[in-house]
């Protein structure tokens, strides 16, 4: 019995290795099959069609970024709604007819917060706008391929949900990729970019610093506290015993509360952020404050300006609050003080009887109604992950009777719409401008024909060409014309033989002249990529490394080389398809290369044939101002071997850096 016993009790224990064996290879096989679904799920794409997906995917990025610049300069707008668009008293500006506004946020009982949602609309929306400019009809490429589109650009865009959550764009999107003879290569339809900047958090602290705000008051207390403790600011006072009137201009009043905030809004801060503790504190010059340090964290405004809006990780960022003096404050309209004989305040001053006939005493009380902008600027700065990002959004202050007045009676949410063309806004015309446009040179003389093109936000106004004075030969080439106001307006100027070069201007009512310094280039038609054959060298059995060929080989029908070249100490970049195709090279851009000084460039070359990527080159490459005026052709070289698989072309391409040190330098052939 005890024999049997003992058996049972093994078959038990083998039953339960035999549940957990299973368990395991289940879980094993559901892992196989997770990890080979996303494999699966992750489109594969040939070598030579990789510039293809990268074009379409950095347009993606670079729009995107464009996107989230503006919104951030615009409080989380990029297209204002016409409630917005026709109410000068909704958002911050320093004309009174602005094209580029700041929002508020909470002005007179209206709360107008842009949802997280609905900055994402405005950055799809931005980007399916601008996208077929950046495509240009995949140009880039009709010298070897024809690209056609089989879907309209839908766009999405995510946000995240937590403080490190980068911004991701997501498209709907599909291309098919074609031969000369109409034989499809490739179809691609996966185009997804991460652009590295925390707008979820950006927004989370923002709308925390609105939230608390509105419930305290924070800022109008601070302006109450600075009334209050002006001398030369009227409040209450008294009793002061001297005849004769007591008066106050309430111009100068209105003036010197517009110093305070312009001055002591610098000061505030928000708990958590980054800011210096030991910053440098002006202190008054009258002795009361001897023996005190003049560092922030020893100041008055280290107890009283210092904002608690949560308990989140802001230390990252650094935000500032800021007062214009010269945004203006109407009488009656956002500052009234009661009673007023206007312009002047009196005190109320009374008499003595009798024995005191001689005797006068003042007193006064007045309270304050006021309302007035503050702007909120918050960076976040680069981390390992995020790059810099500045977010400004802009509320109104509001004190009514000497007390901060926030309630809000309504809250407006907005859908995304293309309220104003770009030919309305366009007709818009309120500043008068020359332009000039200067070779970034020493001599620095004025180029004539410059194609000018100015986009203020999403809008695109082209203005023409610089033009002489006097006839079409004589005189100094510029622009003149109206443009419509804008507070950071991106003027581009194009013309063949210069690099293409973009600044910011801001415009205003006044007449202005602006300068756009252009690079010029030399392109060189007569240019070639030669490709050397890597080779393994063996001495009998024995490796001794690897070598490349010494005579350089054109590259023969069928090949083509992609050139990316950019100047290290300029925003300068070209994508150049180069064929072994005559007929399609005649229509390829040529090789160009700034003319005015010595640069460094990066350079990297992309051999491919109809099986894929064969080789390239991958380095810097040194180009004196005396290469480029006196040359007239270039020669560039590149490693090449013929691959086995795909794994042993992978490790060369990835490779390629060292590849390229066994091969000549460009040259320039005079």
């Amino acid at each position: 019995m005890k024999k049997r016993g003992k058996m049972r009790e093994k078959r038990g224990q083998i039953t339960i290795f035999i549940i957990l064996g299973l368990i395991l290879l289940l879980a094993l096989g559901y892992f196989i099959f997770v990890r080979e679904k996303a494999f699966m799920e992750v489109e594969q794409i040939d070598p030579e069609y990789v510039p293809v997906k990268s074009f379409v995917e950095t347009c993606l990025y670079n729009l995107g970024r464009d996107a989230l610049d503006i919104l951030g300069l615009n409080g989380g707008y990029i297209y204002f709604p016409p409630d917005i668009e026709n109410d000068p008293n909704s958002y911050i500006s320093t004309s009174p007819t602005p094209r580029f506004k700041n929002p508020y946020w909470w002005h007179d009982g209206i709360e107008r917060v842009p949802t997280e949602e609905f900055m994402e609309d405005q950055i799809s929306q931005y980007v399916e706008n601008n996208m077929p400019d950046c495509l240009s009809e995949f140009g880039a490429f009709s010298a070897v391929y024809d690209v056609i589109e089989h879907s309209n650009l839908e766009v999405s865009v995510e946000a995240g949900e937590s403080m490190e959550s980068l911004v991701k764009i997501y498209t709907d999107y599909s291309i098919e990729i074609k031969d000369k003879f109409n034989k499809t290569l490739a179809e691609i339809k996966d185009f997804d970019v991460e652009i590295p900047v925390r707008l979820h958090a950006i927004y989370t602290l923002a709308t925390s610093i609105m939230d608390v705000e509105n419930a305290q008051g924070f800022v109008e207390r601070k302006v109450i506290d600075l009334i209050t403790m002006d001398e030369e600011i009227p409040d209450t006072g008294g009793p002061e015993f001297k005849c004769g009137k007591l008066s106050w201009r309430i111009p100068d009043i209105l003036g010197r509360i517009k110093t305070l905030m312009m001055v002591n809004f610098d000061f505030i801060k928000i708990k958590g952020t980054n800011f210096p503790a030991d910053r440098y504190v002006p202190l008054p010059d009258d002795g009361a404050w001897d023996g005190l340090a003049d560092t922030y964290n020893s100041s008055y405004y280290w107890n009283h300006y210092i904002f608690d809006v949560g308990d989140e990780d802001w230390s990252d960022m650094r935000v500032s609050f800021s007062y214009d003096y010269n945004w203006e404050l109407p009488w009656q309209q956002d500052f009234y003080i009661r009673p007023n004989d206007y312009p002047l305040l009196y005190s109320n001053s009374q008499q003595g009887q009798g024995m005191l006939n001689h005797f006068c005493m003042h007193i006064w009380h007045f309270t304050y109604d006021l309302k007035f902008p503050v702007k909120v600027t918050i960076m976040d700065e680069k981390i390992s992950k995020n790059n810099d990002y500045t977010f400004i959004f802009a509320f109104q202050g509001s004190i009514d009777h000497n007390e901060p007045k926030r309630e809000s009676f309504t809250s407006i949410d907005y859908e995304v719409e293309n309220f104003v063309t770009d030919e309305e806004f366009c007709e818009d015309n309120f500043s008068h401008v020359l332009i000039f446009a200067s070779e970034n040179t020493s001599a620095g003389w004025e180029i004539k024909d410059v194609n000018l093109t100015y986009e203020c936000g999403r809008f695109r106004c082209p203005l023409g060409l610089t033009k002489p004075y006097y006839d079409e030969e004589a005189g100094t080439p510029f622009w003149e014309g109206e443009v419509p106001y804008c507070t950071m307006a991106l003027l581009k100027a194009k013309k063949e033989g210069y690099s293409d070069t973009q600044k910011f201007i801001q415009t205003n009512q006044e007449e202005a002249i602006h300068k756009i310094f252009m690079d010029p280039i030399k392109e060189f038609k007569n240019f070639t990529v030669l490709k050397h054959q890597l080779i393994a060298q063996y001495d009998g059995t024995q490796y001794l490394g690897q070598r490349v060929s010494p005579i350089g080989q054109e590259l023969t029908n069928g090949e083509s080389a992609m050139i990316v070249l950019s100047a290290k100490e300029k925003n300068f970049e070209k994508n150049i398809l180069f064929s072994g195709n005559e007929t399609i090279a005649e229509g390829v851009e040529g090789f160009s290369l700034l003319a005015g000084d010595d640069y460094t460039y990066d350079i990297d070359i992309t051999i491919m044939n109809d099986d894929g990527i064969i080789g390239g080159y991958s380095g810097e490459m040194e180009v004196s101002k005396g290469d480029v005026r006196y040359s007239n052709a270039v020669k560039l070289h590149a490693v090449y071997r013929y691959f086995s698989d795909d794994l042993e072309a992978a490790l060369f391409y990835s490779g390629l850096s060292d590849y390229s040190n066994y091969v000549m330098e460009p040259e320039f052939i005079r």
